[in-house]
């Protein structure tokens, strides 16, 4: 049998692009969890929670660091890291879509953001950082 074509994994234009490293792709990894944490306990406790306005500043840095500086490879993935890669990119692009209400007020000069879209935010970055943390351990323990 004839393998089939790998399916590309998702990134953005304004993403950096690193030769593959097994050093590197687990730091990557392990700083999405943390970044996306970082990012919803602030967002969670410190502003929904606590009834205060947002910094843009915040979710603007978030949403960089997801599009520009949370690395893909080259295609030069070894196969058996593949399925792994894949899973970080395509938490990255998930993480990007659920901030993504939120960049958009900051974007328009600031505003309000309804109850109801806070709680989607919080509650799928709450399911990221969740899947983020399990891949984190599987990249680590991946011989």
């Amino acid at each position: 049998a004839t393998p089939g074509p790998t399916l590309a994994a998702p990134r953005f234009p304004e993403t950096g692009i690193h030769a593959w490293s097994r050093a590197d792709f687990a730091h990557e990894v392990n700083e999405l969890a943390s970044f996306v944490n970082t990012f919803l306990t602030y967002f969670r406790d410190d502003v929904v929670a606590a009834g205060k306005e947002g910094a843009c500043g915040r979710v603007t840095g978030l949403f960089r660091e997801m599009v520009v500086n949370q690395a893909a490879y080259n295609d030069d993935v070894p196969a058996d890291w593949y399925g792994l890669y894949y899973e970080y990119r395509t938490l990255v692009a998930e993480t990007v879509s659920t901030i993504k209400p939120i960049v958009d007020v900051c974007w328009a000069g600031g505003g309000t953001i309804p109850d109801d879209v806070d709680r989607q935010v919080i509650d799928g970055l709450t399911g990221l950082v969740a899947r983020e943390v399990d891949l984190d351990a599987r990249v680590q323990a991946h011989p």
